[in-house]
């Protein structure tokens, strides 16, 4: 197992070489390394990519089959650059010569990779490993950051962007290697003259041969970090690096690897104040006025797009994150002949991200008690925020490109995007609000919400009632057009103990459902008398209440009270009324809230009593949601 060409790469249930996993990519398979860790997918394509391209570039003929690569690799690069240990000072897989006499400090599989030891990372620091997971490191390496030691690569964290035909790694690499070949660079080896796959690898330099400069490597190239891979028992590798190496580059250009976007001249990174956000995934896939997004994009052939990003910050690492987006056909065609359109629909997504956000933090502001200054208030609205950014990102992204499947209708996009954003906005909502236990407080911050949403799609916010509050409705209906005004003097004087014959007999009208059980029949009891004094199809119960001054505190009761306390809230609302000359109520939606409640329907229950506090709500001073969205 001491040669890269071996069988150490496990793929479906196979064990292959280095030149196995070639002619695989070749052939068109659908191929997975089944021990490949996620953050090392995007350099183990692009050294995959390369190794291909430099060797294909200089071939007698195009290789296929694994003895066509092997016999190129032969004899453009050397047995010896296949070792995986090797002598410090030759040559070795990935692995330059080191000075001889220089100092080595041992390294983890971890220090060879992007992860360090000891640093925050998704995937779990490891000492040594197979030749395989050995080699995986070596590769991960490429991307590593500049530490107190040991040099990094010279490719520092970028993220990428791997389009392919079929979603996996043998696609991606596929797709990549025609990139590379399609594109030229004026970065890199404008002055280089190369004759072999071996001049575009510069770990087959020793690391005393710095001072190298861009113009003079073939494009593309690849490094090494400078360390060594040493036996750390029976078919397991550790490491050992040499310690303050300069970097064998000059200068600080990017690479121009085409799956890389660019941002002021430089490789798109995840670094300090960059996070992994909808705005970057967007930024990366579609442009923007900052970024150029990566030249494999504008490249045919591709139906799945993976954009992966590594989080890196003052030489730690913050985290690894990808994403996949499927594309149908047209989608792909809009992204690689009109990337104009893409960043325009992308920047029009993003616009309606914001307007829901601010939408969000208003809504949310009516949730929490205090100033809208207040720590409290600032903290609450940023959680939701960063809820809504994260579950808008994955819905808006997919919008963006099914709209580019589609015929360019700016009207219709819009509508689209704002559909889109306000339905995640909706579902985002419904899950915070149910962490406020004022139910007030829950419908101010609804009915702000709505009023939001109205202003940006237009839509009016209706509460459904259910269909108990109707059935209700239709009962009191019934009843009232009945009544005489002795009749109506009987029900204004009755007791709740000792109820009058007219109230058995008004009872004939309520269907046994809603009458046969306690503490259903008590609450005809607290509600009939109302039609002694108002009619039972006025104002939304709430709004009354709010007009003659019920105290808030009591609403409050009303709406979390439960059982018999629930009834007695009932009537004494309906004596509050009375007293204070109602005219025409909405008794149906006061009466359902205490049915549903003693007929054990919570669904009903809740939508009762979010329309009585909506009700209130509304009918209290509208505030004005501010401009700004902090």
């Amino acid at each position: 197992m001491n040669a890269a060409s071996n069988p150490v790469f496990g793929a479906g249930g196979r064990q292959l070489g280095l030149f196995d996993v070639f002619a695989a990519i070749q052939s068109g398979e659908s191929l997975e390394l089944s021990r490949l860790q996620p953050h090392q997918r995007g350099p183990a394509v692009m050294v995959l990519a390369i190794m291909m391209v430099a060797l294909r570039r200089y071939a007698v003929a195009p290789p296929q089959s694994a003895a066509d690569w092997e016999g190129e690799w032969l004899r453009q690069v050397g047995a010896d650059a296949l070792r995986l240990i090797a002598p410090e000072d030759a040559i070795g897989f990935f692995q330059p010569p080191l000075d001889p006499g220089k100092n080595r400090s041992a390294m983890t599989l971890s220090d060879i990779d992007f992860t360090f030891a000891k640093l925050a990372h998704a995937a779990k620091p490891v000492a040594d490993g197979t030749a395989e997971e050995a080699v995986f490191a070596l590769w991960g390496g490429l991307w590593g950051l500049s530490v107190a030691k040991w040099n990094g690569g010279t490719r520092q964290g970028p993220s990428v962007v791997l389009p392919s035909a079929d979603g996996t790694l043998a696609g991606e690499v596929r797709h990549l290697v025609s990139a590379y070949e399609a594109h030229t660079s004026s970065i890199i080896g404008t002055q280089a003259a190369a004759g072999r796959a071996a001049d575009h690898f510069l770990w087959l330099r020793p690391v005393s041969a710095g001072g190298i400069t861009v113009d003079t490597v073939p494009y593309p190239y690849l490094e090494a970090r400078p360390c060594h891979l040493v036996p750390a028992g029976p078919g397991r590798y550790a490491g050992v690096g040499q310690h303050s190496v300069p970097s064998r580059l000059a200068g600080k250009g990017h690479a121009d690897d085409p799956q890389v976007p660019i941002i002021e001249g430089k490789a798109f990174r995840l670094w300090g104040g960059r996070v992994w956000s909808m705005r970057t995934r967007h930024a990366m896939l579609f442009g923007s006025a900052d970024v150029t997004r990566p030249p494999s994009m504008g490249m045919p052939g591709y139906r799945v797009v993976r954009v992966c990003g590594l989080g890196v910050d003052q030489g730690k690492t913050r985290g690894y994150w990808e994403a996949l987006h499927p594309l149908v056909r047209q989608a792909v065609f809009s992204l690689t002949t009109q990337p104009e359109r893409a960043a325009d629909l992308s920047q029009r997504a993003l616009d309606a991200a914001d307007q829901v956000d601010g939408a969000l933090r208003w809504a949310v502001g009516a949730l929490i008690e205090g100033s809208g200054q207040s720590a409290a208030v600032k903290a609450g609205k940023a959680r939701a925020a960063h809820a809504l950014a994260g579950a808008l990102t994955d819905p808006l992204t997919a919008a963006v490109l099914a709209l580019l499947a589609e015929p360019p209708d700016l009207a219709a996009e819009q509508i689209a995007l704002l559909q889109t954003a306000v339905a995640v906005l909706r579902s985002v909502w419904a899950q915070i609000e149910t962490g406020c236990p004022d139910p007030l407080r829950r419908a101010a911050g609804a009915n702000r919400l709505g009023v939001g949403i109205h202003k940006l799609t237009g839509e009016t916010t209706m509460t459904e009632l259910p269909d108990l509050s109707r059935q209700v409705h239709a009962i009191l209906h019934e009843i009232a057009e009945h009544l005489t005004p002795n009749d109506r003097a009987r029900l204004r004087t009755m007791l709740a103990t000792e109820p009058p014959m007219l109230y058995w007999l008004l009872l004939g009208q309520v269907s046994p459902r809603l009458m046969d059980r306690p503490a259903t029949e008590s609450v005809w009891r607290a509600v009939l008398p109302a039609l002694g004094a108002m009619r039972p199809d006025g104002a939304p119960i709430g709004q009354a209440l709010a007009q003659s001054a019920y105290p808030e505190m009591r609403v409050r009761q009303l709406l979390t009270a439960t059982g018999e306390t629930l009834v007695g809230q009932v009537a004494e609302v309906v004596r509050w009324l009375a007293a204070h000359g109602a005219g025409a109520v909405d008794l149906a939606t006061l009466a359902a809230l205490a049915l549903a409640d003693g007929l054990g329907d919570e669904q009903a229950r809740a939508a009762l009593r979010q329309a009585v506090a909506m009700g209130w709500v509304r009918a209290q001073p509208r505030p004005q949601p501010r401009q700004s969205a902090a």
